[in-house]
């Protein structure tokens, strides 16, 4: 449970819209200069504040102690899963990258077929930097180009995403990782958000994430990843899509070397500062203007 005191930061949050290139020496490689050779990006599907207030969560709870929280991260409208991740993915709005649904394929809406995401940008930058993605929600596999990615598996029985995670870390982990998780959403379309097998849902969702970040110290590469935990909306009796504050804000942890610990952020961001701020801390040249801003107040 992400309990801690809430630090209320403005005007700091928001810097320079522009990613900084002359942050990479010239004619040195990154991997000599940048203690960050790894993102691993956990999309928690459907996690409220409220849940994470009520949830037990020991895995995340010790991410965040040793990390920064922000609690007040706003998503996009509607509040419906695919604009979110995609806004997330891409760094832009619906209206740039034209999700605008879950159901986004069955109708003309202005989609254009592969937007850049953070994918498309690491390999431009490096045609063999690895990437991956494992997803409980088979549209979430509809969100990217399958040609950005070496690794892409939908996992549909949710039991099995951490085996197919260590089977992914078994050879090393890729320099960008998505794992989406989705159990905390099913249960709450199935019984409400805020009920006793949403809270459940999320509390396996945070067993999952206990795996995998002991996954990723197995394999030698924790202590060069950063690890972003982000949600894409919470719910309102068994749903979601509009705009009130339970649904439109949820929190995103991020982990890892030269990030601040303990500090606590309950300024409002966007998602697509998730997006920006992956981009800084991989030195990555965006494909596209990005619309957030890198959260630099993060690092120390």
């Amino acid at each position: 449970m992400w309990k801690l005191s809430l630090l209320l930061i403005t005007g700091t949050l928001f810097m320079s819209p522009t990613l900084m290139a002359s942050d990479q020496p010239p004619g040195v490689p990154p991997s000599q200069t940048n203690p960050i050779q790894h993102v691993v990006l956990l999309a928690l599907d459907g996690i409220s504040n409220t849940g994470l207030q009520e949830a037990h969560t020991p895995n995340l709870d010790k991410l965040s102690a040793n990390g920064v929280l922000l609690s007040r991260s706003r998503g996009v409208m509607p509040t419906k899963s695919a604009p979110n991740w995609a806004s997330i993915l891409t760094g832009v709005y619906p209206n740039n990258h034209g999700i605008h649904s879950n159901q986004w394929w069955w109708f003309r809406f202005k989609r254009r077929l592969g937007y850049p995401t953070i994918f498309t940008a690491i390999k431009a930058a490096d045609p063999e930097a690895e990437t991956a993605a494992l997803y409980e929600w088979d549209h979430f596999g509809k969100l990217f180009h399958p040609q950005d990615l070496d690794h892409r598996r939908w996992v549909p029985k949710y039991a099995a995403t951490t085996t197919e995670a260590a089977n992914l870390f078994g050879g090393g982990t890729p320099k960008f990782t998505v794992i989406h998780l989705v159990s905390a959403d099913m249960a709450g379309h199935e019984h409400n958000w805020g009920s006793p097998a949403y809270i459940q849902g999320i509390e396996f969702v945070d067993s999952q994430v206990g795996t995998i970040v002991k996954q990723l110290k197995a394999n030698g590469t924790l202590n060069k990843t950063l690890l972003v935990l982000a949600s894409d909306h919470g719910g309102v009796g068994d749903g979601h899509g509009g705009s009130s504050d339970t649904e439109l804000y949820t929190s995103v942890i991020f982990h890892g070397p030269g990030i601040k610990k303990g500090l606590r952020l309950k300024g409002m961001t966007q998602n697509v500062d998730i997006t920006a701020t992956i981009h800084h801390a991989l030195k990555l040249p965006p494909k596209v203007p990005l619309k957030g801003i890198p959260l630099k107040i993060i690092w120390e």
